[in-house]
């Protein structure tokens, strides 16, 4: 039988198969299984698992701070960014009149040029601020890799 106190600083999430196990007064008992769950309870590597737990909760928050920048467009029109940015530095670069653009300008009734300087000025900031979060995340992750202490790794957070 193993000791549930043995088990008290172990993450519920780690091994979910343990709820078949028996709690009976405080001693979790297990029919086949009970020396291969005391060896995995000793060989358990509790920074490893808060490191991995660290790197995806990055991600969501990364990927939160993203749905925040691009919220404001609709999906299909996102898809065009790219091709209106190529389009905009292309037609400042030689002229070129820009299919996507030009239609663009003309339902809204502005210049071409100032459309054209709008979507590379909001292209360039979205870099900025994507490549900001992705440094951010990159650098918190080379924390969580150096980290020692399982506990520091459960406080790291993107910082947005």
């Amino acid at each position: 039988m193993i000791d549930i106190g043995k088990l008290t600083k172990i993450p519920k999430d780690v091994r979910p198969e343990w709820a078949n196990g028996t709690n009976k007064g405080g001693v979790i008992t297990w029919d086949d299984d009970e020396q291969k769950i005391a060896d995995w309870v000793d060989s358990f590597d509790l920074l490893a698992h808060h490191q991995k737990t660290a790197k995806q909760r990055l991600v969501e928050q990364f990927n939160t701070a993203m749905e925040g920048l691009e919220k404001a467009y609709p999906e299909a029109e996102k898809r065009t960014f790219i091709i209106q940015e190529n389009e905009a530095r292309a037609y400042q670069l030689d002229g070129t009149l820009p299919q996507t653009l030009t239609t663009i300008a003309s339902l809204r009734g502005k210049p071409l040029a100032d459309v054209a300087a709008k979507v590379i000025e909001k292209a360039d900031a979205y870099k900025g601020q994507v490549g900001n979060l992705i440094g951010m995340r990159q650098a918190q992750e080379d924390v969580i890799d150096a980290a020692t202490d399982w506990q520091v790794v459960q406080q790291i957070n993107l910082g947005v």
